[in-house]
């Protein structure tokens, strides 16, 4: 038996989707602040630690990046990196970092985006392209 079998054999996600009652990671398309556009409708965010609206005020902003520029922090440089949106179901990250693996690829890191998007650093951003592909 292959050890993700049972990972990739799990549809009960896709299944509540289907049927239009899953009812997390909706896409948020606006800028965080108490109300947000999800789903295509404006909507009252009550669900996250923004609430007040304060990580889109700009004063907090401005105060925030006066901060980082008093502690000496600031950005240097930014790179090329992949984003995957894999589908919401056990092992699926595995399945993203087994393929990277057995292509031979090098992570230089990976993260959790919003929803369920995973942006990938890797040292070959061409071969990890192919191998996911």
């Amino acid at each position: 038996m292959d050890i993700f079998e049972k990972c990739f054999g799990y549809t009960q996600t896709e299944e509540a989707r289907r049927e239009g009652y899953y009812p997390y990671f909706h896409e948020i398309s606006s800028r965080q602040h108490s109300e947000v556009v999800m789903d295509g409708r404006r909507t009252i965010m009550l669900g996250s630690n923004n609430y007040l609206g304060l990580t889109s005020d700009d004063r907090v902003i401005e105060a925030a990046r006066q901060a980082l520029e008093a502690g000496g922090l600031a950005v240097g440089a930014a790179e090329d990196v992949l984003v995957e949106e894999p589908i919401d179901r056990p092992g699926a990250l595995a399945g993203i970092t087994g393929a990277l693996a057995r292509a031979g690829v090098n992570l230089r890191f990976l993260y959790l985006a919003t929803g369920t998007r995973v942006v990938i650093g890797a040292e070959d951003l061409e071969r990890a392209r192919a191998a996911l592909a």
